[in-house]
């Protein structure tokens, strides 16, 4: 008893993490019930509580994760709160920024505006429709500033259809959709200094990512291999086609086009290995984590690239305070923190996926190596490193398999044989990514990098179509609930709970005469 309780009070951060976020949940669902007031009554009444249990320890115990909760609900329904906006029920005249690239989508072009609003702003997701006479819209890019005249809607479904967009557009922080006709809008001077300092410092590193990406085009770097390195190196995926997608999709590489872990801590060794030989390695650190922030503002602070980030970031702090790192805890104060920021980020695939994946590899990992005979291991380092790779991409699969059956319907199932594949070629494209931004100066070996990169991702096209073209390639037409997704996930972790306190030995025999 002593010893579970020791190993529970180990990780305080995920036993907070899990009660925040049901409170969220609840909040969520009770939206329409209970109001945020009541949520911050909660929390203030929890507060003196727990000042007044000071001696019972247990109960203030109980007491904090109680006021943890209300809190979540009450960060819900806030945020729940100021999406919701009044806006003229007619058409009007009003400045905006154009904050993403526009994509041309048949007779229109999407975008995401920026409408000027006083000292604030209304983020709005545009459709505006081109102009074939004139093509004013193919001179329209991101940064720009547009005067337009229409009419701002809160975000709607459309007709029967069974996705939920208006609720993606609340999650991902848009107020309004507008349409804008081809003759109603005009490109205007508005300054990005109009706009608060974040989301200035956001637009202007999507400029930058916009520029650093038709570089590729000048040297020769085109179609979907540039569509592929785009969305790995800056984390623009708009340019992908749908077969590619679904190609990645099926063989299970879907991991390698969402910036992540994986393209971080490729970033992240690179850098350390510029900075190993720094005399001051706090001046080092603070250099590296200077660049990973930079380059996270730069491929557009998405769920996953920012927790990998916050978690390198809170590994590097405690390395200089030379404190023992909490795989859990980093992952629990990573969440902890970009939900405290954005409750709405728990509603997020990208976010699910990514924690869910990390948190099956940090407690999985070791299990799984566990079965592996130790004769098979540290003789060859490339066998160590095949074992390794499917170990933890085994481990990625089984922590977000009820989520991939959810949302998409279909599980890989040779995904395994497919990161072989496909980390190698992702690791070699994105260092020479790195490799071509570096030598900008020299325009004569940027043009062979490009041709090396357009190859790599050629061959990791090609490769990825071949295994998704393979008999039972995934398992598709999965349909299941959220509630059952969440069942399968208590179901895991009980088995996990069975496995680690049953010596390796007795489950084997288990195992045999099963």
């Amino acid at each position: 008893m002593i010893q579970a309780n020791s190993k529970i009070q180990l990780y305080p951060l995920v036993r907070i993490i899990v009660v925040f976020v049901v409170g969220i949940v609840i909040g969520e669902s009770l939206k329409d019930v209970v109001p945020q007031d009541t949520w911050l009554a909660a929390v203030i009444i929890g507060l003196i509580i727990t000042v007044l249990l000071r001696r019972h320890i247990l109960l203030q115990g109980v007491m904090i994760l109680l006021m943890i909760l209300a809190y979540g609900g009450f960060m819900i329904c806030h945020a729940e709160h100021s999406v919701r906006k009044d806006f003229p029920k007619n058409e009007f005249e009003y400045y905006a920024i154009v904050a993403s690239e526009p994509v041309v989508k048949g007779k229109v072009i999407h975008t995401d505006i920026l409408v000027l609003n006083g000292k604030t702003y209304i983020k709005a997701k545009a459709s505006i429709l081109r102009d074939t006479v004139e093509n004013r819209y193919k001179d329209l890019h991101i940064g720009d500033g547009i005067l337009a005249y229409s009419q701002l809607e809160p975000p709607t479904n459309f007709g029967n259809a069974t996705f939920d967009y208006a609720r993606y557009l609340t999650i991902h922080g848009y107020e309004a959709q507008t349409f804008i006709y081809y003759c109603n809008w005009m490109k205007s001077d508005v300054s990005l200094k109009c706009l608060p300092p974040i989301e200035y410092l956001k637009v202007s590193a999507r400029i930058m990512r916009q520029n650093l990406a038709t570089r590729f085009l000048r040297y020769g770097l085109y179609g979907q291999e540039y569509a592929i390195t785009i969305a790995m190196a800056l984390g623009d995926k708009s340019l992908i086609s749908k077969e590619v997608n679904q190609d990645y999709s099926i063989s299970g590489a879907s991991h390698i086009l969402a910036l992540s872990g994986l393209h971080l801590s490729i970033v992240y060794v690179l850098l350390s290995f510029l900075f190993m030989r720094f005399r001051k390695y706090i001046i080092a650190q603070l250099l590296i984590l200077t660049a990973i922030w930079s380059y996270v503002f730069l491929a557009g602070l998405t769920p996953s690239v920012l927790r990998s980030a916050i978690m390198l970031t809170i590994y590097s702090t405690i390395k200089l305070i030379g404190r023992e790192r909490v795989s859990l805890n980093t992952l629990a104060l990573a969440a902890l923190v970009m939900l405290l920021y954005d409750p709405f980020t728990l509603y997020d695939i990208g976010f699910q996926l990514s924690f869910m994946a990390v948190l099956s590899i940090l407690t999985t990992v070791p299990m799984i190596y566990s079965f592996i005979p130790k004769r098979f291991l540290g003789r060859y380092r490339l066998v160590d490193w095949i074992v390794g790779m499917m170990v933890v991409s085994l481990a990625a699969q089984l922590g977000t398999a009820p989520l991939v059956a959810h949302y998409f319907g279909q599980l890989p199932t040779y995904f395994l044989i497919t990161n072989i594949v496909a980390i190698p070629l992702a690791t070699a494209i994105l260092y020479l990514v790195i490799a071509f931004f570096l030598l900008m100066s020299f325009p004569f070996a940027q043009i062979y990098i490009a041709k090396v990169i357009a190859w790599l991702s050629g061959t990791m096209n090609a490769a990825l179509q071949q295994i998704a073209s393979f008999p039972y390639a995934s398992i598709d037409e999965i349909q299941i609930s959220a509630i059952k997704a969440f069942m399968l996930y208590v179901l895991m972790f009980c088995l996990l709970i069975v496995m680690t306190y049953m010596r390796r030995d007795v489950l084997r025999k288990t195992l045999l005469e099963i």
